[in-house]
């Protein structure tokens, strides 16, 4: 909080209607001499006029207060020590001073109770003593609880805005999520979904039976996407390499490109996360090579070696030089990876960093493109598991 929100946090109009004290000193001041009346009547003025200096709230208000307090001191010295009441106008303007210059205040404060009780024998009737306590718990306690109050409001405030900014992140990491699960599910499954009934619009004349039956495909890939669409609520789900090896061979198979498997799918060395990424990633660089390579045949291996889990999709198509390799959605590196990446890229980068996993691209040894997907192979032993290297 500020300097000025402190100032207006206890401040306004309202701390007018303290001037009402001042009725107080009047009725006492009636009941002295006149010498006394008038002696006391002026400092009353005086530590008025200090008041409304306070209340102005500038840079000179614990000036003005310390000087209302000398004010009051005098009247209790000279007059009665029912005066120190006065004090307590001042909490407000001491609980918004530093530690530094507080405690000082209020043990001067306290010590100047001590004397004025002594100076009027007050300490002989412990009925007057009691009645020191309020003007005392006003300069030296009140302004301490003023002080944590605002504070504590303070955090409050902070706190409020904290988890507001925590509620917008996310809100904003689940769009993330939700636009990347549906680029990598539904995109793969709808370039399919195109292929076949491409395929089946181009049988329909010359072999109905056989158009009937890849329509027939084309619907239960339709409802797997609308199965996924359910799945999205849920988060992410677990997602099998074997799956999306088949996946990849029907895929390929409807677009006329030759694809050669290699490496155990079927039971990969890695814990369902590390082999959902690793799928997700499969699906994504098979849909881009259908997509945008031209390829005509294309390799994905899967090959365990020191300690990482490798995952390479590598076609003979034209490759990242003609601007068409560049829809396969990566640079250089990992490290190209930006928002011109493509969503799907730039999202499947964020899993692999979740997991230290890294993705590479890069010419394949045909001409065409590589990607490259590698994960940590974790061992699970007795009761913990441990990360190769």
């Amino acid at each position: 909080m500020t300097k000025s929100e402190e100032r207006s946090a206890y401040g306004g109009k309202w701390n007018y209607l303290f001037l009402l004290n001042f009725a107080f000193p009047a009725v006492f001041l009636l009941q002295e001499p006149p010498r006394a009346a008038a002696f006391g009547g002026a400092l009353t003025a005086v530590v008025l006029a200090l008041y409304l200096g306070v209340l102005r709230r500038n840079a000179r208000e614990f000036a003005y207060a310390l000087g209302m307090l000398g004010g009051i001191a005098a009247l209790a010295f000279a007059l009665n020590p029912m005066y120190l009441y006065l004090a307590f106008l001042c909490a407000d303007t001491f609980s918004r001073e530093p530690l530094r210059r507080l405690v000082p205040t209020a043990a001067a404060f306290a010590v100047l109770v001590v004397a004025v009780a002594a100076t009027a024998g007050w300490f002989a009737t412990p009925t007057l003593l009691v009645a020191l306590l309020p003007p005392a718990f006003g300069v030296c306690v009140l302004p301490f609880l003023i002080r944590a109050s605002s504070r504590y409001r303070d955090m409050a405030i902070r706190l409020e805005a904290a988890q507001s900014q925590l509620e917008r992140l996310a809100s904003d990491a689940e769009r993330r999520r939700i636009a990347g699960e549906l680029h990598d599910t539904l995109g793969h499954t709808l370039t399919f979904i195109a292929l076949k009934a491409e395929l089946a619009a181009k049988l329909a004349a010359k072999d109905a039976r056989r158009a009937a039956a890849e329509m027939e495909e084309v619907r239960g890939t339709a409802r797997t996407a609308l199965k996924q669409m359910r799945e999205l609520v849920s988060g992410m789900r677990y997602v099998r390499l074997a799956d999306e090896a088949e996946h990849a061979k029907s895929l390929f198979a409807a677009a006329g490109i030759e694809l050669t498997l290699e490496g155990d799918f079927a039971a990969p060395p890695a814990p369902s996360l590390h082999e959902t990424i690793l799928a997700m990633g499969l699906r994504e660089a098979a849909t881009n090579v259908v997509r945008h390579s031209a390829a005509t045949a294309c390799r994905i291996a899967l090959i365990a070696d020191e300690g990482r889990l490798r995952l390479t999709v590598a076609d003979d198509g034209v490759g990242f030089g003609s601007g068409v390799g560049s829809g396969v959605g990566l640079g250089k590196a990992a490290d190209g990876l930006s928002a011109s990446a493509g969503t799907g890229w730039v999202a499947m980068k964020e899993r692999l960093q979740l997991i230290e996993g890294t993705v590479v691209a890069e010419r394949s040894a045909s001409g065409g493109a590589a990607v490259t997907f590698e994960v940590p192979i974790v061992v699970r032993g007795a009761g913990k598991e441990e990360t190769g290297t």
